[in-house]
């Protein structure tokens, strides 16, 4: 299962006193990466033959289910959140850090495809209904 939080940061006090309109300072998404295939496997000689096909990915890698995981999360992200967090990539309000393994770096750029799809202004392709997202 997929596991993310999300916390906002909201001003309530401004010069002492209390706003009058809460104001989103801060957002934070915190989120694990999607389904992958196993970090090692182990062949037993009495394994059942079916246990010794060989996985749609490499060992520890990303499955296509866990890329559409975290593609799903990104639409989720851009529906719930979209007018707080703008629709529209803006490399400066925005920093994402993953780690050094390929699963969180695939899963990182699932989400954030689906979370900021170009707009005319950023479309380099007409084929391809995507942007890079760093």
């Amino acid at each position: 299962m997929l596991a993310f939080a999300v916390i906002f940061l909201v001003t309530r006090v401004v010069c002492g006193q209390r706003a009058e309109v809460d104001t989103l300072q801060l957002a934070q998404v915190l989120f694990r990466h999607g389904e992958r295939a196993p970090v090692n496997y182990f062949n037993f000689p009495n394994d059942p033959p079916e246990l010794r096909t060989p996985f749609p990915a490499e060992l520890g890698e990303m499955t296509n289910h866990g890329i559409e995981q975290l593609f799903t999360l990104g639409l989720n992200l851009r529906e719930t959140y979209g007018e707080f967090l703008q629709y529209t990539y803006i490399p400066s309000q925005l920093r994402v850090i993953a780690g050094d393994d390929n699963r969180t770096i695939v899963s990182a750029s699932a989400a954030l495809a689906a979370r900021f799809p170009p707009n005319e202004a950023q479309t380099w392709s007409s084929q391809l209904k995507w942007q890079p997202v760093p």
